[in-house]
């Protein structure tokens, strides 16, 4: 079915975003530790926390890179177990992605001083935004088995704004950006759906001009042997007619 032609893609779609997550970690996890290492650089806690959230991104990237190399190979993994395991990988990425916000994971920890800290919610913006849109363009995972990651990142920052607060600083950008993430992963929802529904047509009808070139095939070959079977028994009929005329001369 249309779940069994789209896992080899999600496959193969898999390996590569692992392997550009890794290699884009690993490239962070340099830059930030050799800044850490800098004299005349003030790093606290958070900074070195930061690191470790990006190594775990790293092997987020590195296991499914791994997962889908493995199934790409042995094939261990029903289409179905494929594309769930794929979409539950996604909520460990959302849970990342928000840890890696430096002011909202020491402000989980009780780290931060809400009053002195300062937040820049872009970052934590543009990695949900960037990982809605990789799942939508390269993953042909289904709405139905796809929509509960879209509603954990649709509601990832607001529930932040609302559970968590925002510092000092930022005063009346959090509705204005909540209201605009909200208004961009639901457009981006919507385009997911109406690329999946064009799919679907396009496997449909492909399936359905397989049946039909299928049974034009089956009645031409049944055609084709009655005519046979037609002229042979004619042909059977004729030599013994010929042969009953001659025993009869």
């Amino acid at each position: 079915g249309y779940v069994s032609i789209m896992s080899p893609q999600i496959v193969r779609n898999s390996i590569r975003i692992g392997a550009i997550t890794a290699v884009l970690a690993t490239v962070y996890i340099v830059v930030r530790y050799a800044r850490l290492l800098l004299p005349d650089l003030t790093a606290d806690v958070l900074d070195a926390l930061q690191v470790l959230v990006a190594a775990a991104i790293g092997l987020w990237g590195a296991a499914l890179a791994i997962f889908g190399k493995l199934q790409q190979r042995y094939g261990f993994a029903k289409p179905l177990v494929v594309e769930l395991l794929v979409a539950l990988s996604m909520f460990l990425a959302v849970v990342l992605g928000i840890l890696k916000s430096k002011w909202h994971f020491g402000k989980l920890f009780g780290l931060v001083d809400p009053e002195t800290a300062k937040l820049n919610s872009l970052s934590i913006l543009l990695y949900m935004d960037a990982l809605i849109k990789v799942v939508h363009t390269s993953l042909p995972i289904r709405w139905c088995v796809l929509w509960p990651v879209e509603l954990a990142v649709l509601l990832s920052y607001p529930a932040l704004q609302l559970f968590l607060g925002r510092p000092a600083d930022e005063h009346g950008n959090g509705f204005t950006l909540s209201f605009l993430f909200c208004g961009l992963i639901c457009f981006d929802v919507m385009g997911k759906r109406n690329l999946e529904h064009y799919q679907r047509t396009m496997f449909t009808t492909l399936i359905n001009e397989r049946t039909l070139r299928a049974k034009a095939e089956f009645q031409r070959e049944g055609a084709v042997g009655t005519d046979r079977n037609v002229f042979t028994t004619g042909s059977t009929r004729s030599c013994q007619q010929s042969s009953v005329g001659t025993e009869y001369l």
